[in-house]
Protein backbone atom coordinates (compact mmCIF):
# COMPACT_ATOMS: atom_id res chain seq x y z
CA UNK A 1 0.00 0.00 0.00
CA UNK A 2 1.53 3.14 -0.77
CA UNK A 3 -0.16 5.21 1.91
CA UNK A 4 2.11 3.35 4.52
CA UNK A 5 5.26 4.57 2.52
CA UNK A 6 4.55 8.14 2.27
CA UNK A 7 1.23 9.17 3.24
CA UNK A 8 -0.68 9.49 6.44
CA UNK A 9 -3.58 8.00 7.90
CA UNK A 10 -6.62 9.30 9.53
CA UNK A 11 -9.20 8.01 11.58
CA UNK A 12 -12.98 8.58 11.58
CA UNK A 13 -14.61 9.17 14.83
CA UNK A 14 -16.21 6.02 15.84
CA UNK A 15 -17.91 4.34 19.14
CA UNK A 16 -15.82 2.84 21.43
CA UNK A 17 -17.53 0.99 24.57
CA UNK A 18 -20.91 3.39 23.84
CA UNK A 19 -18.71 6.54 23.71
CA UNK A 20 -17.57 8.11 20.38
CA UNK A 21 -13.81 9.34 19.96
CA UNK A 22 -10.87 10.71 18.55
CA UNK A 23 -7.63 8.92 17.38
CA UNK A 24 -5.93 10.11 20.38
CA UNK A 25 -8.88 9.19 22.86
CA UNK A 26 -8.77 5.78 21.01
CA UNK A 27 -5.01 5.22 21.23
CA UNK A 28 -5.32 5.94 25.00
CA UNK A 29 -7.94 3.75 26.38
CA UNK A 30 -6.24 0.81 27.60
CA UNK A 31 -9.49 -1.22 27.77
CA UNK A 32 -10.20 -0.70 24.02
CA UNK A 33 -10.02 -4.23 22.05
CA UNK A 34 -11.39 -2.92 18.96
CA UNK A 35 -9.05 -2.69 15.85
CA UNK A 36 -7.72 0.55 14.89
CA UNK A 37 -9.44 1.65 11.69
CA UNK A 38 -7.56 4.32 9.35
CA UNK A 39 -8.20 5.75 6.43
CA UNK A 40 -5.67 6.74 2.81
CA UNK A 41 -5.80 9.46 0.60
CA UNK A 42 -7.47 6.84 -1.94
CA UNK A 43 -10.61 6.33 0.89
CA UNK A 44 -8.21 2.54 1.42
CA UNK A 45 -9.14 1.07 5.17
CA UNK A 46 -6.83 -0.17 6.94
CA UNK A 47 -7.08 -2.53 9.86
CA UNK A 48 -4.42 -2.58 12.68
CA UNK A 49 -3.99 -4.17 16.10
CA UNK A 50 -3.32 -2.01 18.41
CA UNK A 51 -0.08 -2.59 20.41
CA UNK A 52 0.88 0.24 22.38
CA UNK A 53 0.99 4.03 23.20
CA UNK A 54 4.46 5.27 23.46
CA UNK A 55 5.49 9.04 24.16
CA UNK A 56 9.13 9.57 23.11
CA UNK A 57 10.80 12.62 22.12
CA UNK A 58 7.72 15.51 22.21
CA UNK A 59 5.89 12.99 19.81
CA UNK A 60 3.23 10.08 20.35
CA UNK A 61 3.87 6.97 18.77
CA UNK A 62 1.78 4.24 18.17
CA UNK A 63 3.07 0.50 17.82
CA UNK A 64 0.33 -0.96 15.81
CA UNK A 65 0.47 -4.74 14.24
CA UNK A 66 -1.01 -4.57 10.55
CA UNK A 67 -4.16 -6.91 10.27
CA UNK A 68 -5.04 -5.88 6.48
CA UNK A 69 -6.15 -3.71 3.72
CA UNK A 70 -10.15 -4.14 3.61
CA UNK A 71 -13.16 -2.51 1.49
CA UNK A 72 -16.64 -1.97 2.68
CA UNK A 73 -19.61 -3.59 1.09
CA UNK A 74 -22.11 -1.98 -0.64
CA UNK A 75 -24.58 -1.53 2.55
CA UNK A 76 -21.02 -0.51 4.51
CA UNK A 77 -22.42 -3.65 7.04
CA UNK A 78 -19.35 -6.29 6.07
CA UNK A 79 -15.68 -5.81 5.43
CA UNK A 80 -13.70 -7.75 2.65
CA UNK A 81 -10.39 -8.10 2.93
CA UNK A 82 -8.54 -7.54 -0.27
CA UNK A 83 -5.02 -7.84 0.99
CA UNK A 84 -2.32 -8.03 3.64
CA UNK A 85 -0.67 -4.29 4.26
CA UNK A 86 2.03 -4.17 1.62
CA UNK A 87 5.76 -3.97 2.69
CA UNK A 88 4.73 -5.33 5.77
CA UNK A 89 5.54 -9.18 7.05
CA UNK A 90 3.66 -10.81 9.18
CA UNK A 91 4.76 -10.42 13.19
CA UNK A 92 6.19 -7.17 12.29
CA UNK A 93 4.66 -4.07 13.52
CA UNK A 94 4.52 -0.52 12.35
CA UNK A 95 5.55 2.53 14.24
CA UNK A 96 3.28 5.85 13.69
CA UNK A 97 3.23 9.31 15.12
CA UNK A 98 0.34 11.26 16.01
CA UNK A 99 0.26 14.55 13.73
CA UNK A 100 -2.38 16.62 12.19
CA UNK A 101 -3.39 17.50 8.63
CA UNK A 102 -3.74 20.35 6.60
CA UNK A 103 -7.44 20.91 7.86
CA UNK A 104 -6.15 20.39 11.53
CA UNK A 105 -7.47 16.61 11.95
CA UNK A 106 -5.55 14.30 13.87
CA UNK A 107 -4.00 11.64 11.75
CA UNK A 108 -1.10 8.98 11.95
CA UNK A 109 2.28 9.32 9.93
CA UNK A 110 4.47 6.37 9.39
CA UNK A 111 7.94 6.99 11.38
CA UNK A 112 11.00 6.95 8.65
CA UNK A 113 13.79 7.74 11.13
CA UNK A 114 14.63 4.25 12.17
CA UNK A 115 16.62 5.27 14.83
CA UNK A 116 13.06 6.71 16.62
CA UNK A 117 11.29 3.19 15.59
CA UNK A 118 14.68 1.27 16.88
CA UNK A 119 13.91 3.14 20.33
CA UNK A 120 10.19 3.16 20.54
CA UNK A 121 10.25 -0.58 19.96
CA UNK A 122 12.58 -1.12 22.56
CA UNK A 123 10.15 0.79 24.79
CA UNK A 124 7.65 -0.88 23.16
CA UNK A 125 9.54 -4.51 24.23
CA UNK A 126 10.60 -3.28 27.71
CA UNK A 127 6.18 -2.35 28.32
CA UNK A 128 5.89 -5.84 27.61
CA UNK A 129 8.58 -7.50 29.50
CA UNK A 130 6.80 -5.59 32.64
CA UNK A 131 3.23 -6.36 31.96
CA UNK A 132 4.57 -10.27 32.20
CA UNK A 133 5.72 -9.90 35.42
Amino acid sequence: METMKNGMLKFKREEVNGEDVDLEEFLFDESNEKPLMLYGEEGDLVLFEHGATIPFNEKIYAVLGPIGEFKLSVDEKELEQISKVEGVEDGEAVIMFLDADEEGNTVLVPEEDDDACGKVFEQYLAMKKEDKK
